[in-house]
């Protein structure tokens, strides 16, 4: 968690870091630290089929790290149930993602060049 002032830090492809990155929009984010002295990391993409694409992501300073496509009365500061979607009986809702763990904090090129691979994906 980046609150601990460890060496944590929160990445967007925007270029967003840490606290500034939560509620944006972007096809994908990056959360890595260390855990005993190890750096890690966890980045997450929405893919473009994905309803929502892309993805506000709920990605706190102190851990919590969600997709959230449907948070905007909390992400814009709209009134409650902005953002509230109703599936018609018999329809459905495509929510893909994909989480990549890492042993060591990835290069931003190698988590565009990853998503990209996904971001084509059927």
């Amino acid at each position: 968690k980046v609150d601990a002032k460890l060496g944590g830090q929160i990445t967007n492809q925007q270029g967003d870091h840490d606290a500034k990155a939560w509620g944006q929009m972007s096809p994908w984010v990056d959360y890595n630290g260390p855990i005993d002295g190890k750096p890690v990391g966890i980045t997450m993409h929405s893919h473009p089929s994905s309803f929502g694409h892309p993805c506000r992501w709920h990605v706190r300073t102190y851990g919590l790290f969600a997709a959230n496509p449907f948070g905007l009365h909390h992400f814009e500061n709209k009134p409650a149930g902005e953002g509230t979607h109703r599936l018609r009986k018999g329809k459905k809702l495509k929510l893909r993602y994909r989480a990549i763990f890492f042993s060591n904090v990835p290069e931003e090129s190698e988590i565009e060049t990853r998503y990209s691979a996904f971001a084509v994906a059927k």
